[in-house]
């Protein structure tokens, strides 16, 4: 069964009136109750959307049909790989652990050092000021 044979399925099994259209369905919402068919139901490739007029969220429509977002798809997705979170240098948690992580970025501190070093070696004096 496809995903928008599902969410058809499942608004017929509520109760709501459903026309089929040429791009996907109409449906009264489920979640407001609507008289008018302001639930639109568009199929894609491979997924469904849908879309209340009334301006209901579309994971309150799934939750009145008892589907998750998962459900709108025919298949689900392979093509994402998990990427661990980004672990932190000795210095940058010692900075969290010290609390000062609110604080300016590492970034805008580590330019900050090296910009005040690079004045004091030209102040030395090199002599070959450009």
């Amino acid at each position: 069964m496809t995903a928008f044979e599902t969410i058809v399925a499942s608004l017929r099994a509520a109760g709501v009136d459903v026309k089929l259209t040429k791009g996907g369905a109409r449906a009264q919402c489920p979640v407001h109750n609507s008289r008018g068919l302001t639930l639109s139901v568009r199929r894609g490739d491979g997924r469904v959307s849908v879309y209340c007029f009334a301006g209901c969220e579309d994971v309150e429509v799934l939750d009145a049909l008892g589907l998750v977002v998962r459900d709108l798809f025919d298949e689900p997705r392979t093509d994402r790989t998990y990427a661990p979170p980004p672990t932190r240098t000795p210095w940058e948690q010692a900075l969290k652990d010290a609390g000062l992580h609110d604080g300016p970025s590492l970034d805008h501190l580590l330019a900050r050092m090296l910009t005040e070093q690079a004045k004091e070696r030209n102040a030395g004096g090199s002599g070959d000021a450009a």
